[in-house]
């Protein structure tokens, strides 16, 4: 499997991510809740850590159902409550695949398209609009192009843990857009994929 450029106008891949911090599409900004949501996606590898000792019933990683159902609604109705992005924290700490890719990419696209966003308001209101590399993409093109090459793995990426990573604590390497651009994509252009974990702990 080589995922596969979204258009003949995509960059080589091969190439450095450009990123336009004027975005072109805005009514897709996350809402306020959204914000909020994965604003707190640090604290959940906290708790989910925590976690791991604690005789607690309350559920921290999200069902097949949960997320079956995060994925049918519609974009602006979708948020990163704990339990998913206790999916994506039990990956970043323990490498665990405990779900087919074809259930969790949602979860992935949505929570990538959020930290992109975040920094392009954040890059927007600390310095102004900016080009950052050669293309000049904007932020929804970067974002489509991503969403591209994530539809294009069969199975979950190999850089899945790494991903994770980078998707709930963006800020614990990266101020700026192009730099955490550039991190997802490096994940994105594997063409390894992992298989599911073949017995996986008991979702806590």
């Amino acid at each position: 499997m080589n995922p596969g450029e979204a258009s003949n106008d995509v960059p080589d891949q091969s190439t450095m991510v450009g990123v336009a911090a004027q975005d072109s599409q805005p009514n897709t900004a996350p809402s306020a809740h959204q914000a909020i949501a994965l604003a707190e996606a640090p604290a959940c590898l906290d708790s989910y850590h925590a976690m791991e000792t604690n005789s607690s019933t309350d559920q921290t990683v999200a069902s097949e159902a949960q997320l079956e159902d995060f994925a049918r609604q519609p974009f602006a109705e979708r948020q990163l409550l704990a339990p998913l992005r206790g999916v994506l924290a039990e990956a970043a700490l323990t490498g665990v695949v405990r779900y087919e890719w074809a259930l969790v990419r949602p979860l992935v696209e949505f929570a990538m398209e959020q930290v992109m966003r975040l920094y392009d308001a954040q890059g927007q209101a600390d310095v102004g609009p900016s080009l950052c590399a050669s293309y000049g993409e904007t932020v929804s093109q970067t974002i489509d192009r991503f969403k591209m090459l994530l539809s294009g793995f069969g199975h979950t990426p190999w850089t899945f843990q790494r991903l994770c990573e980078i998707l709930l604590e963006p800020h614990k390497q990266y101020t700026k857009l192009h730099k955490v651009a550039l991190a997802i994509e490096k994940c994105l252009m594997v063409t390894g994929e992992v298989p599911l974990t073949a017995e996986p702990p008991p979702p806590p």
